[in-house]
């Protein structure tokens, strides 16, 4: 109903003051958003386009509303997880709001955090880190997630270590450490160590992000298997292999929800099956090879015939 009444006033502004006209790219904007938030990208980023195209035209390329379109369009294309162009826009928008704000400005910061992101994405680690160094916003929590990963990029573990601590520490500090978000921290930290072979510390970082998720989280979602599955794969790695493989059992034993829509049912299977593969990893490396057949066996009849089936029996 929203889109239609949004037609409406598209088609009426259009009549009245013609179609180069900054009402007509208002509307031209808030319609790309409303195609944005039901999923129909490709509709946004045309009527997104076209808004842009309009206020460059009317109101020159150095304009805050220019900004705003091009900021919802690397949004949009951030969604459909093209990362080149997400970054082209979000470059874009950076330059448009520092000419218009500042750099310093808090909506020339954020734009400038997604292109930074973006670059990571595209595996540009070093710009993005050169871009979250000097982007003079190193307080805020995601930005030194972000910059931690970028590190971690790199190889350069011991600076994502660094970063990642101090994240943690914050939020500690501030909400305790219960604190749910700290997990995912807590989970990079794992990782991290485990890069710098320390496999311990590793495990230390997990066991706290599953205590988090079990005082946290409900016990039969996808997110929480997921936290108990890179728990086992940890506890694995520190060569703790039945504490490793009761985690897994405590995965498979996860319910699927009647309720689940289509996409969440299969991505619940492909989760299980996922599970089934860890399992049969930790068996192997165990030397227990004939139930480590058994469980990658079962894997394979549950995630059908892929490339990722041969390889586990190999």
């Amino acid at each position: 109903q929203s889109l239609k009444f949004h037609k409406l006033a598209l088609k009426i502004r259009k009549t009245i003051r013609g179609h180069r006209h900054v009402d007509v790219a208002s509307c031209y904007n808030n319609l790309g958003n409303l195609h944005a938030d039901s999923g129909d990208y490709d509709k946004a980023i045309h009527v997104l386009s076209e808004a842009l195209q309009i206020r460059v035209a009317v109101l020159g390329e150095d304009h805050q509303q220019v900004a705003e379109v091009q900021y919802n369009i690397a949004s949009v294309y951030e969604e459909m997880e093209d990362w080149e162009q997400a970054a082209s826009f979000y470059s874009e928008a950076y330059s448009t709001r520092s000419f218009v704000y500042g750099k310093t400005h808090s909506k020339t910061l954020d734009v400038r955090f997604r292109y930074a992101r973006m670059l990571s994405k595209l595996e540009r680690y070093e710009e993005a880190i050169e871009e979250l160094e000097s982007g003079g916003r190193k307080s805020s929590g995601e930005w030194i997630m972000e910059l931690s990963v970028a590190y971690a990029g790199e190889k350069r573990f011991t600076k994502a270590v660094e970063c990642v601590k101090i994240l943690i520490e914050e939020k500690e500090t501030k909400n305790g450490q219960d604190d749910v978000n700290l997990i995912d921290p807590l989970f990079a930290l794992s990782l991290w160590e485990s890069q710098l072979g320390n496999q311990e510390k590793s495990l230390k970082a997990c066991e706290d992000a599953l205590l988090v998720c079990r005082n946290n989280m409900e016990s039969q979602t996808l997110e929480y298997g997921e936290a108990l599955k890179r728990c086992a794969m940890a506890r694995a790695k520190a060569g703790k292999i039945d504490l490793a493989l009761e985690l897994l059992e405590e995965a498979i034993a996860i319910e699927e929800d009647e309720n689940f829509e289509m996409e969440e049912g299969q991505e619940f299977r492909k989760f299980r099956a996922l599970c089934y593969r860890q399992r049969g990893s930790i068996l192997k490396k165990a030397k227990n090879y004939e139930e480590a057949i058994d469980a990658l066996y079962t894997f394979c009849k549950m995630y059908g015939n892929a490339p990722e089936t041969i390889k586990a029996l190999n």
